[in-house]
């Protein structure tokens, strides 16, 4: 080591140790607990932080910036992340994890199926998979049981692989091609699919893939229409049948539409009009594909079947003309079978009617009347719907293939509608004019059953449901002038409930400790625009406040989810000389180390000191 290193060592070590006399309620750790903090400063110098002793030496673990902006993707459960790290040289690593070591930077459990921007390097339970490219794509598979990803090994082939979240190799096969694009998996699970684009002398070759990585069988068929993968303007996956539709652009600058199958490769191939910004509704079953158009100023609808037969501009056009707001895009939903679909005819008096279209006779029948808006379920093949009954609206039920209707509640306001996936439920809220309040209600459709979660003076944001763990989330303000923020579950149980120190009429920052998020830091603000850091635990009812300046602050739960570390810096996150604080709390708040007037840089990891 250096010796100015050494000695720069030294005297950070001194200084840290002299802070240690001011700590308060200091618990020494054993060497198997989490008791030392990783910082990142720059490319060359990296520290850790020894809780026990004070010391603060030089780490050569780290090798990045905890800051390097990675994407990735989040299997289905939730469990496990898989993400892709850039080095300096421009060249990918893929890394896969469990899901349990969020930061304020991401302030919760990744819960974007699609997308994640992790802000950590990896942790010690991280597999790095083989890749070594400077471009790569990933993807689960539905159950969450397997990850695929194409890279390109060298000019002119590209690798794509199929490991399971533990980081086994389950298939590898390599395709000619210069550049890809992966689409997802198929509905069953059974197929990866994928493009590459091959040059051959002047022109180029592009192909459409379905690969099952289980048999290892890869069946490849030709797009010979279509110049490259970036031509593409949409790309739908059936949801069932191992099915893909493609819209791109063909030779003659025309969108052209492709239906392919695993089994029975371009099962259609024609010419669209000429239209902009397609959106594709498959039918349940994936023998038939919805396609909506913008032909300016008019929103369109039309029927594929895979059968053959074509629907054009069902209903006729809409009023809309904005494409930006989607203003007049006319929802279709499916029934069951397929054999119907059902949307809302605009009326003049802001009602609107529910009307079928049979595909056999394509016959359009009225079902409902005064229909104020409607939400489709998860599953398909029913519509949740909100029609003006007089001076009362009534929520109701209604099944698109029988045409059968169930009634939920009248109630004299019925505003925000939300199916929930996971059971057999919606929630909505509702005004009431005696108190003057807004009701939250569950309504469980296998019970018959409508019960209040809460009453609420104010709905901060709309009701919404996390994708990894199904729980109805609501930042709300009491009659009483408090903020709280509830979890429900599907079944309409409350999870947990955190109340806000300082009221906020958005939605703040919260890092939970673990799953079960039995403590929480929430970043809130006061209307001077003083930032808050709240730590919260229990049922939420008890909080204290950490800070009250305005500071740039990062924290990082422990993975054993026991100690919170907090660092504030000033505004832009600058670990200037002297001008940071460490505090480390436990789950009630009580403060275990508190070092000021440090310089530490960004905080990147817990870790065990042994």
């Amino acid at each position: 080591m250096p010796k100015r290193l050494v000695l720069s060592v030294l005297i950070l070590s001194a200084a840290l140790s002299g802070v240690l006399g001011v700590t308060r309620g200091v618990v020494r750790a054993t060497q198997n607990d989490y008791a030392c903090l990783q910082f990142y400063y720059n490319a060359r110098q990296n520290w850790v932080l020894d809780l026990n002793s004070g010391t603060y030496l030089h780490d050569k673990r780290i090798t990045s910036s905890p800051l390097d902006i990675r994407r990735g993707a989040v299997s289905p459960d939730g469990a496990y992340v898989a993400y892709v790290t850039q080095t300096c040289v421009g060249f990918l690593n893929l890394y896969v994890q469990p899901n349990d070591a969020p930061t304020l930077n991401m302030p919760t459990l990744c819960t974007d199926v699609m997308t994640c921007w992790r802000s950590q390097a990896p942790s010690a339970a991280a597999r790095q998979l083989q890749l070594d490219t400077p471009a790569a794509a990933i993807g689960w598979s539905p159950s969450g049981e397997m990850l695929g990803y194409l890279w390109g090994a060298r000019i002119g082939a590209i690798k794509v692989a199929v490991s399971t979240p533990e980081g086994r190799l389950i298939a590898e096969r390599s395709v000619e091609g210069d550049h890809f694009m992966l689409h997802g998996w198929s509905a069953s699970g059974r197929h990866l699919i994928f493009s590459t684009q091959e040059r051959l002398d002047e022109r180029s070759r592009l192909s459409l893939h379905f690969w099952a990585p289980q048999q290892n069988v890869l069946r490849s068929y030709p797009l010979e229409d279509v110049r490259n993968v970036s031509w593409y303007s949409l790309t739908s996956i059936a949801p069932q049948a191992e099915r893909i539709a493609i819209v791109a652009t063909g030779r003659d600058n025309m969108p052209t539409l492709f239906i392919v199958s695993a089994q029975n490769g371009i099962e259609r191939h024609e010419t669209l009009p000429l239209h902009i910004d397609w959106r594709a509704n498959w039918s349940p079953k994936g023998d038939s594909l919805g396609l909506y158009h913008f032909d300016p100023p008019y929103w369109h609808f039309s029927l594929y079947e895979v059968s053959g037969a074509t629907h054009r501009s069902i209903g006729g056009v809409t009023t809309g003309s904005s494409l930006a707001k989607r203003d007049g895009l006319r929802e279709f939903y499916w029934a069951v079978d397929g054999e119907s679909a059902a949307f809302l005819r605009p009326n003049r008096d802001e009602t609107s009617t529910l009307v079928r279209y049979r595909l056999a006779d394509r016959q359009i029948v009225p079902m409902r009347e005064a229909v104020l808006s409607a939400y489709e379920s998860p599953a398909k093949g029913r519509v949740a719907l909100v029609r003006r009954e007089g001076d009362q609206m009534a929520l109701e039920v209604l099944d698109v293939q029988s045409g059968s209707v169930r009634s939920i509640a009248v109630r004299p306001h019925i505003g925000d509608v939300l199916w929930l996936r996971g059971a057999d439920a919606l929630v909505f809220t509702s005004d009431s004019p005696e108190d003057g309040l807004l009701y939250v209600e569950h309504a469980d459709l296998s019970q018959s059953a409508v019960q209040t979660l809460f009453r609420a003076q104010t709905l901060y944001d709309s009701l919404n449901q996390e994708t990894a763990t199904n729980l109805l989330t609501v930042w709300w303000r009491s009659e009483a002038g408090q903020t709280y923020f509830d979890a429900y579950t599907p079944a309409g149980r409350r999870a947990y409930r955190y109340r806000l120190l300082i009221g906020r009429s958005s939605r703040p920052p919260i890092l939970f400790s673990t799953a079960d998020r039995r403590a929480a830091l929430i970043m809130v603000s006061d209307e001077n625009g003083a930032d808050y850091l709240q730590l919260a635990s229990g049922n939420g009812e008890r909080a204290l406040l950490i800070d009250n300046q305005r500071h740039s602050t990062t924290a990082l739960w422990s993975p054993d989810s026991e100690r919170v570390a907090i660092v504030t810096s000033p505004l832009g996150n600058a670990p200037s000389k002297g001008r940071q604080r460490l505090r480390v709390l436990d789950q009630s708040g009580a403060l275990h180390y508190d070092f000021q007037a440090i310089t530490v840089g960004l905080l990147h990891a817990w870790t065990r000191c042994g």
